[in-house]
Protein backbone atom coordinates (compact mmCIF):
# COMPACT_ATOMS: atom_id res chain seq x y z
CA UNK A 1 0.00 0.00 0.00
CA UNK A 2 1.49 3.40 -1.19
CA UNK A 3 1.05 4.54 2.71
CA UNK A 4 3.45 2.70 3.84
CA UNK A 5 5.87 4.28 1.89
CA UNK A 6 5.31 7.23 4.81
CA UNK A 7 6.42 5.73 7.75
CA UNK A 8 3.19 4.22 8.70
CA UNK A 9 -0.31 2.62 8.17
CA UNK A 10 -2.23 5.63 7.73
CA UNK A 11 -5.51 3.99 6.16
CA UNK A 12 -7.07 4.79 9.82
CA UNK A 13 -7.04 8.39 8.59
CA UNK A 14 -10.42 9.81 8.11
CA UNK A 15 -10.04 11.33 5.19
CA UNK A 16 -13.32 12.79 2.99
CA UNK A 17 -11.97 13.51 -0.71
CA UNK A 18 -12.22 17.18 -0.62
CA UNK A 19 -9.16 18.98 -2.10
CA UNK A 20 -9.41 21.71 0.17
CA UNK A 21 -5.49 23.09 -0.70
CA UNK A 22 -4.85 24.61 -3.87
CA UNK A 23 -1.17 24.48 -3.79
CA UNK A 24 1.25 22.23 -1.20
CA UNK A 25 5.05 22.74 -1.20
CA UNK A 26 7.07 21.02 1.18
CA UNK A 27 10.95 21.15 1.45
CA UNK A 28 13.77 23.89 2.90
CA UNK A 29 12.63 27.34 1.76
CA UNK A 30 16.09 28.08 1.36
CA UNK A 31 16.35 26.35 -1.92
CA UNK A 32 12.91 28.02 -3.63
CA UNK A 33 13.71 30.50 -6.32
CA UNK A 34 10.63 32.73 -7.11
CA UNK A 35 8.22 31.37 -4.69
CA UNK A 36 6.75 34.80 -3.62
CA UNK A 37 7.09 35.83 -7.15
CA UNK A 38 4.75 32.79 -8.65
CA UNK A 39 2.50 33.32 -5.65
CA UNK A 40 1.86 36.91 -6.41
CA UNK A 41 1.19 35.62 -9.72
CA UNK A 42 -1.35 33.00 -8.54
CA UNK A 43 -3.25 35.95 -6.23
CA UNK A 44 -3.33 38.02 -9.24
CA UNK A 45 -5.38 35.87 -11.64
CA UNK A 46 -7.66 33.82 -8.18
CA UNK A 47 -7.72 33.38 -4.84
CA UNK A 48 -6.03 30.22 -3.78
CA UNK A 49 -4.83 28.57 -1.00
CA UNK A 50 -1.10 27.97 -0.67
CA UNK A 51 0.28 25.88 2.25
CA UNK A 52 3.52 25.05 2.97
CA UNK A 53 5.75 22.43 5.56
CA UNK A 54 9.32 21.78 5.77
CA UNK A 55 12.10 23.70 8.00
CA UNK A 56 12.19 27.37 8.09
CA UNK A 57 12.76 30.08 10.42
CA UNK A 58 10.28 32.03 12.75
CA UNK A 59 11.45 35.18 10.55
CA UNK A 60 10.48 33.60 7.16
CA UNK A 61 7.73 31.95 8.47
CA UNK A 62 5.94 34.91 9.28
CA UNK A 63 6.59 36.43 5.87
CA UNK A 64 5.35 33.73 4.28
CA UNK A 65 2.36 34.31 6.26
CA UNK A 66 2.31 37.75 5.61
CA UNK A 67 1.85 37.23 2.02
CA UNK A 68 -1.04 34.64 2.48
CA UNK A 69 0.96 31.44 2.70
CA UNK A 70 0.32 29.11 5.38
CA UNK A 71 3.48 27.81 6.11
CA UNK A 72 2.91 24.97 9.19
CA UNK A 73 6.88 24.29 10.12
CA UNK A 74 8.21 20.73 10.71
CA UNK A 75 4.88 18.07 10.44
CA UNK A 76 4.77 14.43 10.87
CA UNK A 77 4.45 12.08 8.38
CA UNK A 78 1.23 11.72 9.49
CA UNK A 79 0.56 15.08 8.57
CA UNK A 80 2.69 15.33 5.28
CA UNK A 81 0.77 12.54 4.33
CA UNK A 82 -2.91 14.31 4.86
CA UNK A 83 -1.59 17.40 3.16
CA UNK A 84 -0.34 15.60 0.13
CA UNK A 85 -4.38 14.39 -0.44
CA UNK A 86 -5.58 17.43 0.20
CA UNK A 87 -4.19 18.96 -2.15
CA UNK A 88 -4.60 19.84 -5.74
CA UNK A 89 -0.99 20.25 -7.09
CA UNK A 90 2.70 20.18 -5.75
CA UNK A 91 4.67 22.85 -6.64
CA UNK A 92 8.22 22.85 -6.48
CA UNK A 93 10.38 25.47 -7.23
CA UNK A 94 14.27 24.36 -6.17
CA UNK A 95 17.12 25.40 -7.50
CA UNK A 96 18.92 22.58 -6.44
CA UNK A 97 17.79 18.92 -5.75
CA UNK A 98 19.43 15.67 -4.84
CA UNK A 99 16.82 13.56 -5.80
CA UNK A 100 13.36 15.20 -4.92
CA UNK A 101 11.41 13.12 -2.25
CA UNK A 102 9.21 15.30 -1.81
CA UNK A 103 8.53 15.52 -5.95
CA UNK A 104 8.45 11.80 -6.21
CA UNK A 105 6.15 11.63 -3.69
CA UNK A 106 3.37 13.90 -4.73
CA UNK A 107 3.83 12.30 -7.80
CA UNK A 108 3.14 9.14 -6.06
CA UNK A 109 0.40 9.92 -4.81
CA UNK A 110 -1.08 11.26 -7.98
CA UNK A 111 -0.86 15.14 -7.65
CA UNK A 112 0.61 16.72 -10.84
CA UNK A 113 4.10 18.89 -10.07
CA UNK A 114 5.24 21.65 -11.41
CA UNK A 115 9.18 22.53 -10.80
CA UNK A 116 11.74 24.48 -12.35
CA UNK A 117 13.64 22.55 -15.11
CA UNK A 118 17.02 21.29 -13.56
CA UNK A 119 19.93 18.51 -14.62
CA UNK A 120 18.31 15.84 -11.44
CA UNK A 121 14.64 16.46 -12.45
CA UNK A 122 15.25 16.22 -16.70
CA UNK A 123 17.20 13.37 -15.59
CA UNK A 124 14.80 11.83 -13.25
CA UNK A 125 11.22 12.34 -15.32
CA UNK A 126 12.69 11.72 -19.02
CA UNK A 127 9.59 10.58 -21.30
CA UNK A 128 11.65 7.12 -22.08
CA UNK A 129 9.60 6.08 -19.21
CA UNK A 130 5.77 6.23 -18.96
CA UNK A 131 3.90 6.55 -15.53
CA UNK A 132 2.40 9.97 -14.62
CA UNK A 133 3.24 13.58 -15.68
CA UNK A 134 4.86 16.83 -13.97
CA UNK A 135 5.81 20.07 -15.58
CA UNK A 136 8.90 20.78 -15.83
CA UNK A 137 9.33 25.35 -16.17
CA UNK A 138 12.29 26.96 -17.88
CA UNK A 139 14.29 28.61 -14.42
CA UNK A 140 12.70 31.91 -13.28
CA UNK A 141 9.75 31.92 -15.77
CA UNK A 142 7.73 33.05 -13.20
CA UNK A 143 4.48 33.87 -15.28
CA UNK A 144 4.46 30.04 -16.79
CA UNK A 145 5.17 28.25 -13.57
CA UNK A 146 1.94 30.31 -12.34
CA UNK A 147 0.13 29.66 -15.14
CA UNK A 148 1.07 25.82 -15.47
CA UNK A 149 0.48 25.66 -11.35
CA UNK A 150 -3.04 27.15 -12.19
CA UNK A 151 -3.90 24.81 -15.02
CA UNK A 152 -3.27 21.74 -13.59
CA UNK A 153 -6.01 22.88 -10.33
CA UNK A 154 -8.92 22.28 -12.61
CA UNK A 155 -7.52 18.51 -12.77
CA UNK A 156 -8.02 16.83 -9.74
CA UNK A 157 -8.15 13.57 -11.08
CA UNK A 158 -4.47 12.06 -11.61
CA UNK A 159 -5.65 10.28 -15.06
CA UNK A 160 -6.78 13.55 -16.73
CA UNK A 161 -2.84 14.47 -16.40
CA UNK A 162 -1.49 11.29 -18.17
CA UNK A 163 -0.89 11.43 -21.99
CA UNK A 164 1.16 10.90 -24.83
CA UNK A 165 4.06 13.55 -23.87
CA UNK A 166 3.17 15.75 -26.54
CA UNK A 167 2.41 18.82 -25.22
CA UNK A 168 4.03 22.86 -25.31
CA UNK A 169 3.58 22.46 -21.69
CA UNK A 170 7.00 20.79 -21.26
CA UNK A 171 5.28 17.15 -19.77
CA UNK A 172 7.94 15.02 -18.65
CA UNK A 173 7.11 11.66 -17.04
CA UNK A 174 7.94 9.79 -13.62
CA UNK A 175 9.94 6.74 -14.42
CA UNK A 176 9.03 2.91 -13.52
CA UNK A 177 11.27 1.08 -11.04
CA UNK A 178 12.51 -1.18 -14.25
CA UNK A 179 13.27 2.35 -15.91
CA UNK A 180 15.33 3.85 -12.81
CA UNK A 181 17.33 0.48 -12.57
CA UNK A 182 18.21 0.58 -15.59
CA UNK A 183 19.98 4.51 -15.11
CA UNK A 184 21.76 3.07 -11.64
CA UNK A 185 23.13 -0.11 -13.70
CA UNK A 186 24.21 2.36 -16.90
CA UNK A 187 25.53 4.92 -14.45
CA UNK A 188 27.42 1.68 -13.12
CA UNK A 189 28.82 0.99 -16.27
CA UNK A 190 30.09 3.71 -17.42
CA UNK A 191 32.40 4.25 -14.23
CA UNK A 192 34.27 0.75 -14.70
Amino acid sequence: MVTENFGGNYSHNVYDGKKEIDFLCIGRTEKFIGLENIWKIIKSVRKSRFVMAGPATSHIIKKLHGIGIEHKGFVTEKEKFNLYLKSKVFIYPSRREGFGIAVAEALLLGLPVVAWRIPVFEELYSQNCHSSKMRLIKFEDYKLFAEESIGLTHKTNPLEIRGNGESKNNSLYFPNWNCVGQNVLSTIDSIK
